[in-house]
C-alpha cells in the first residue's frame, strides 16, 4: 500500500488558496443575489428590502421599513436606520453593525429593493382611469397622465398638482398642444395630481340637442355657440324681438 506524504509548505499553501477562492468567489455571490432589483432610490417608510448577508443565512431575509425608519435583524440589539438612506449606504449600516456588536467580523452584505411604498402619484379628477401608483425610477407629469389614461373630453384647462402643500397649476395647452418642456416636471413621489373639469353651461328647450357642454374659456360661452353645439333650434321656436 502506497502513502502519500504532502510536503508541509504545500499543505500549507492549501487553506491560503482555499481562503482566496472563497474571497473571490463572494462579490460574484452577491451580486448575482441583488441581480434582480428595482433602481436604486432614497428608502422610506414602508419600502420592502432583501438583505442578503454572505454565510449567513439567519440574517438572510426581506425587512419592511419601519415607522421609525429603522429595520430590524436577528442577532441585532438595535435597529439599522434605513430611511433617507441609499440601498449602498443600508448595506454599509449593516455591515457597521454586524461588526461593532461583533456578530461578524467580516461581513459582505447587499441589499435590494423588492417593494416602493414610500413614493406614491395619485392622479384624479377629469381622467379615464384614476390611478394611484409608486414613482420608481424617471417619472414626469406626462408619464403620470399616460398612467390614468389621458384626459377625458370634461377636462379643463388646468391641471393642478400638490407636493408638500405647495400647489402648481399647468395649463393644459401648455404640456399637451405647445409641448412645453418646462411645465413637465419631474415627479419624485408624494403628488397629487387633479383634473379639474371644465365649468358647463346647460342648454334647454327646443333645440335638436339639449344638454350640458364644457365651456373652457371665456370666448366659449356665447350663446351662438351653444345653440350651435345643441345642434341648432328646433322647429317652432319661438321668436324673440
Amino acid at each position: 500500500m502506497r502513502i502519500l506524504t504532502l510536503p508541509l509548505a504545500l499543505a500549507a499553501l492549501i487553506p491560503i488558496v482555499s481562503g482566496w477562492a472563497q474571497t473571490q468567489t463572494r462579490p460574484a455571490l452577491m451580486e448575482q443575489v441583488g441581480k434582480e432589483n428595482l433602481p436604486a432610490q432614497t428608502l422610506g417608510v414602508d419600502d420592502l428590502v432583501a438583505v442578503s448577508v454572505y454565510d449567513a443565512p439567519e440574517l438572510t431575509r426581506t425587512e419592511r421599513v419601519e415607522a421609525d425608519g429603522t429595520i430590524h435583524l436577528p442577532l441585532l440589539k438595535n435597529g439599522i436606520q434605513a430611511a433617507g438612506a441609499m440601498p449602498r449606504d443600508l448595506e454599509a449600516n449593516i455591515v457597521e453593525a454586524l461588526k461593532t456588536e461583533q456578530i461578524l467580523v467580516d461581513p459582505v452584505v447587499k441589499v435590494t429593493v423588492v417593494e416602493y411604498h414610500s413614493r406614491p402619484i395619485s392622479v384624479m379628477g377629469a381622467v379615464k382611469k384614476p390611478v394611484v401608483f409608486q414613482s420608481v425610477g424617471s417619472v414626469t407629469l406626462l408619464d403620470a397622465l399616460a398612467r390614468a389614461e389621458g384626459l377625458t373630453p370634461d377636462a379643463g384647462t388646468e391641471i393642478v398638482v400638490t407636493h408638500d402643500r405647495q400647489v402648481e397649476r399647468v395649463p393644459v395647452n401648455r404640456l399637451m398642444k405647445d409641448a412645453d418642456a418646462s411645465v413637465n416636471f419631474v415627479l419624485h413621489g408624494g403628488e397629487e395630481i387633479r383634473v379639474p373639469e371644465a365649468g358647463k353651461i346647460f342648454v334647454v328647450g327646443n333645440v335638436h340637442k339639449p344638454g350640458a357642454f364644457p365651456v373652457r374659456d371665456a370666448g366659449d360661452g356665447s350663446v351662438l355657440r351653444m345653440v350651435a353645439l345643441s345642434e341648432g333650434l328646433s322647429p317652432y321656436s319661438a321668436k324673440i324681438a
